[in-house]
């Protein structure tokens, strides 16, 4: 997904965007700390500049996170 976002074309970008929410939506037996960690990541990696504006959020989410574990 990085190496499709990274290229930077409209169809990259389209198709790194619906595999994030694939993998956000796909369905898991329970909650696997690593598995929110990266899709968090992704979804940092993939919102780009706007991400700045919610870093707050996911920093605590992350912390909140990390603390569970």
């Amino acid at each position: 997904m990085e190496t499709l976002l990274d290229g930077g074309a409209d169809a990259d970008v389209a198709e790194a965007e619906a595999a994030i929410e694939r993998f956000a939506a796909a369905p898991t037996d329970d909650s696997l700390a690593v598995r929110d960690i990266w899709l968090l990541r992704l979804q940092v990696y993939w919102r780009g500049s706007s991400a700045i504006r919610g870093y707050a959020h996911f920093r605590d989410r992350y912390r909140e996170m990390a603390r569970i574990v």
